[in-house]
């Protein structure tokens, strides 16, 4: 479980770093392919400077809005990663009968719902076009001990 400044020090800013990250080597292609001449050292500069001027007018580009929502939330939270599957029987030239597990959804990690006791997962939450629409209104309950 962890806190808001866990979550945030932890998932958030380590997400924003790595998508600045990104967005300068993004731009460190841009110059090379404009031409841009000069030492790696002097063209990784001017690209950080390329992109800090955008992020200086507009903070939250490196911003998820889900990130946002889940820390306005409060209490403690629990991320989760989970993987939906299902098994079909299907019967063997032998006569016998052999079980097959089937993957719709790959590991996705989810926010599931805070409770005092444990957290609980609904599966609309983890909107995948895998997922069979019988399952929408299903919902786990994971207890803690």
């Amino acid at each position: 479980m962890l806190t808001r400044i866990q979550l945030n020090r932890d998932i958030v800013q380590p997400k924003q770093h790595s998508r600045r990250k990104a967005m300068v080597k993004a731009e460190i292609g841009r110059l090379h392919h404009a031409g841009e001449g000069g030492s790696k050292v002097s063209i990784k500069e001017h690209a950080e400077r390329n992109i800090a001027r955008p992020l200086h007018k507009e903070p939250n580009r490196l911003r998820e809005p889900e990130d946002d929502l889940i820390l306005q939330r409060s209490g403690k939270y629990v991320l989760a990663t989970i993987s939906v599957f299902s098994s079909n029987v299907f019967p063997l030239p032998d006569g016998t009968l052999q079980r097959r597990l089937t993957y719709p959804v790959p590991p996705t990690p989810i926010w599931p719902s805070h409770l005092i006791d444990g957290f609980s997962i609904r599966w609309k939450d983890i909107n995948h076009p895998d997922l069979p629409e019988q399952m929408l209104l299903t919902e786990a309950f994971v207890y803690f001990d």
